[in-house]
């Protein structure tokens, strides 16, 4: 910690200040993930009859399981290191309730932010959120210091899904809010600060520099509003202010509402990695076991689950036998991302995650083979215009027996039909582009 004097206009006397530097994990869960949730529905000892039980039975936030963000905000770094302070805020995910104190009961989960990512727990509510909390936490550490300056704020920021993209809204508006700031429900207007500097001010915390360092990406997946096809210009999505960026992309998602928006306005700073995988394959949050209904319709004729022929399920791994009625997969997987993306960052988080979050014997060898990836890739994207997710392994070789061999009871299939879970057409994922100026 240095001091500085400060000597105002017309005064002899000098004010003292401190002069530190803060280094905190910004964490955005993804839609419906919300760990305080998870954890108050793990512990629940309440009768069924009783408000909290119902509740937690009717939000399905509750009861799914927890996401690689809410791993990964548990084992960030807390200590002074180096010199600097060290701490973490976790910004629950889109449509779950956020509490004022960790010890408050939760709230129930929005249908609203769900289906449109819009409202106070919506994409902007959310990095308002974010502003709040972390000017929350610098206020905390400065406590008793005096008059204290931030030299300069590091920020490593890490998101899943519409929590990816709430991330990256954070991060672009660090400076000034663009974008869609207000939304309109009716008469009601709801104007939102997605501004950290602006924040910052309010609360008059003095810093000179904020520093995004770090943008770890699970997937982004956006779905603002009415119209879910592009969100850049709205949400402010490019990704160009961080010193680095990696986005870990789901190469088995292709729902119509779960488009892809890409890093390639990071150009040399980004780093895109395809893995196997549906969506929470890669961001976490299914539960540790999990049934697969096989057929999804039989009244018109059979459709399975994925959206893909008996043969295909078959000879892609997904099935072992063609009477399969249900298939049982395992949520371990997400593992191997979050060991991805701990060992891009892993100077900031504590060694103990990869202990408690160990590779199953069954997964090392994709384990093994994706620890290569970045160099010897599995997926590429297609050029332009027409973009898409394609496998750079050939049927028979090596790769494609690997990956086959996980897929039955490690990968699940998203696509089932719905509103929220229906196919992309032909199966193949909605790539966006993020390199569009701000509005």
């Amino acid at each position: 910690m240095s001091k500085v004097q400060i000597r105002p206009k017309g005064k002899s006397r000098a004010i003292r200040s401190n002069v530190i530097n803060i280094r905190l994990g910004v964490f955005f869960d993804g839609t419906g993930n919300n760990k305080l949730n998870i954890r108050d529905f793990q512990n629940n000892k309440a009768p069924w009859y009783s408000w909290s039980t119902v509740k937690m039975k009717l939000s399905a936030s509750y009861k799914s399981g927890f996401s690689n963000i809410a791993i990964l905000s548990d084992y960030y770094n807390s200590k002074p290191r180096a010199g600097e302070y060290y701490n973490f805020v976790y910004i629950e995910g889109i449509a779950t309730a956020p509490r004022k104190k960790n010890t408050d009961s939760g709230g129930s989960d929005s249908l609203l932010a769900a289906a449109s990512g819009m409202g106070r727990y919506g994409v902007n509510g959310k990095v308002q959120r974010g502003c709040e909390l972390v000017t929350s936490k610098i206020c905390d550490i400065i406590k008793g210091k005096g008059n204290t300056i931030i030299g300069n704020l590091k920020l490593d920021v890490f998101g899943f899904s519409r929590g990816a993209a709430a991330a990256r809204r954070f991060i672009s508006c660090i400076e000034k809010p663009y974008g869609d700031t207000m939304e309109g429900f009716g008469k009601l207007v709801i104007r939102y600060n997605v501004c950290l500097r602006n924040q910052l001010k309010k609360s008059g915390v003095k810093v000179n520099k904020i520093t995004p360092c770090f943008l770890g990406l699970f997937d982004t997946v956006s779905s603002y509003g009415l119209n879910f096809e592009n969100d850049v210009k709205e949400l402010t999505l490019g990704v160009s202010h961080p010193e680095k960026v990696v986005q870990l992309v789901a190469g088995d998602e292709y729902r119509k509402n779960f488009a892809l928006t890409r890093i390639n306005s990071a150009n040399k700073a980004g780093e895109e990695i395809i893995l196997p995988g549906a969506h929470s394959d890669i961001g976490g949050g299914y539960c540790s076991s999990e049934k697969e209904d096989v057929k999804l319709a039989v009244h018109r004729g059979i459709v399975y689950r994925g959206y893909k022929t008996l043969n295909q399920l078959l000879e892609e791994g997904w099935l072992l036998k063609g009477n399969e009625v249900t298939r049982t997969v395992s949520n371990k997987y997400s593992y191997i991302p979050l060991h991805i993306m701990y060992g891009y960052k892993k100077e900031v988080f504590s060694s103990r995650l990869l202990n408690r979050y160990m590779i199953l014997p069954a997964l090392r060898p994709i384990m093994n083979r994706l620890s290569s990836v970045r160099t010897k890739p599995l997926y590429r994207f297609s050029k332009p215009p027409s973009v898409a997710i394609t496998p750079l392994f050939s049927k028979g070789s090596k790769d494609y027996v690997l990956v086959k061999s996980i897929r039955h009871s490690y990968l699940h299939l998203s696509a089932k039909g719905g509103i929220a879970d229906s196919p992309a057409k032909n199966n193949r994922r909605i790539i966006i582009d993020d390199n569009e100026k701000k509005s």
